[in-house]
């Protein structure tokens, strides 16, 4: 079996994930499975593939294909807290030839023996079944239509190839796994935002403003970040600042309820027609 991680071959990949909690999306098959690995937040990491197409093609190679995917999934993931896990869920291709019971056998074990081995391992080493991830779904939520063709074999690779991607230049399994990932966290509600965590001195100056939910200001491109109640307002803002820097804008909507009257009647800016249940905290740095 080969390991490539982040489309590069090695030979032992050691714990990269420990103490970190991370989501993975997963694209299993008989020969080249990856798997994407994000943050917290959904954020992609890394690509990890585990290639066992010259491991031979016997059930018995295949089942000891899986040991040694559990093997290196052992090394790989130790330490860490995995949220959520999604893995493509299998199907019965007809290839278009004549099949007999025995290959059409032969085939569906091979591909089924690596799904199962991808869940049993999340199942027994994380407390987590993975989630199973219909193929059209995935792809009706995040490929444009004219790389969900059935025309098109290899639709996930094409669509980052056609953006400029480094992607591109990966498996489609890879690519796959990516979309994969990527529709996992859309199903579960996990948004690329930044978990404040604890206090932190201020480090540079700043602005912050309480706004309306719905206010029409950009905010495109501002840094999202998921707020502390258990920290006051300023306490939230103070870590924002920090991790953008300078010339740079955070966004975290904040419940009302968490707010204390004179935060309300300080910071909040802007046209409000009724009492909100949630607010825009938002934190501008530089001038």
């Amino acid at each position: 079996m080969v390991i490539s991680v982040n489309n590069n071959v090695t030979n032992v990949v050691l714990s990269r994930y420990s103490g970190r909690e991370i989501t993975i999306g997963i694209d299993s098959s008989k020969t080249n499975s990856a798997l994407a690995v994000g943050d917290e937040t959904g954020k992609l990491i890394d690509i990890i593939e585990l290639n066992g197409s010259g491991d031979g093609t016997t059930e018995e190679a295949v089942l000891k294909l899986c040991e040694k995917q559990r093997q290196a999934l052992r090394s790989i993931f130790g330490g860490a807290h995995v949220a959520a896990v999604g893995i493509e869920d299998i199907i019965t291709k007809n290839n278009g030839q004549k099949e007999s019971g025995i290959t059409v056998h032969t085939s569906r074990f091979k591909i089924t023996a690596v799904f199962m081995s991808f869940i049993f391992f999340f199942q027994e080493t994380f407390g987590i079944t993975p989630e199973l991830i219909n193929n059209w779904e995935w792809k009706h939520a995040v490929l444009p239509e004219q790389f969900r063709s059935r025309d098109i074999k290899k639709g996930s690779l094409e669509y980052f190839r056609s953006t400029g991607s480094k992607y591109g230049n990966y498996t489609d399994d890879a690519t796959d796994s990516i979309c994969i990932l990527k529709y996992l966290c859309s199903k579960k509600g996990i948004v690329q935002a930044y978990k404040i965590r604890e206090i932190e001195t201020p480090k540079i100056p700043y602005r912050m403003f309480l706004m309306s939910e719905s206010c029409n200001m950009d905010l495109t491109a501002a840094q999202l970040f998921e707020y502390n109640s258990s920290l006051n307002l300023k306490q939230n803002a103070d870590v924002m600042a920090n991790v953008i820097g300078r010339s740079k804008a955070a966004v975290s909507v904040v419940r009302t309820a968490d707010l204390r009257f004179e935060d309300i009647y300080g910071y909040c800016s802007g046209a409000f027609k009724h009492r909100e249940d949630n607010l825009k905290l938002i934190v501008l740095c530089g001038k």
